[in-house]
């Protein structure tokens, strides 16, 4: 049977989102707390939350679906000696998508790696700016 990989970003949400499920059949409505506009589960729920989120995690693997980074796929890959198009330069991870920095001058495999570059290497104020001066573009 074959893996099935997801993006990073994809794969915490797929458990977020089937643990929330599991956490509101146990609590329902009850396990929610309004405050200052902002919703939030109470504090037995969000246990059970963090409880769950291992048992989802754990039937995933189970059904052989992991995250991109998980150690099983990443030890898998370089069993099987997969290649890559590219480098990222922060992680060191083969990638074969990802933002392309000056035409090639730096690529980076994540998201939040890239805005960290962004905020901290950079003069730019957003992602948005950075991209209409054509100092990145994603492929």
């Amino acid at each position: 049977m074959k893996l099935l990989i997801l993006k990073n970003e994809d794969y915490l949400e797929l458990t977020s989102e089937l643990t929330a499920l599991i956490v509101h059949e146990i609590h329902g409505e009850r396990g929610l707390i309004e405050e200052d506009g902002c919703t939030r589960y109470t504090e037995e729920a969000q246990d059970d939350f963090n409880d769950k989120l291992m048992d989802v995690e754990e039937k995933l693997r189970i059904a052989r679906i992991y995250s991109e980074d998980d150690e099983v796929v990443i030890a898998r890959n370089k069993k099987e000696g997969l290649k890559f198009a590219r480098k990222c330069d922060v992680t060191g991870e083969g990638m074969n998508e990802g933002y392309c920095i000056n035409d090639g001058e730096m690529y980076i495999k994540g998201h939040e790696a890239f805005l960290q570059h962004i905020t901290d290497e950079t003069e730019y104020k957003t992602i948005e700016e950075a991209f209409e001066d054509e100092y990145y573009y994603y492929t």
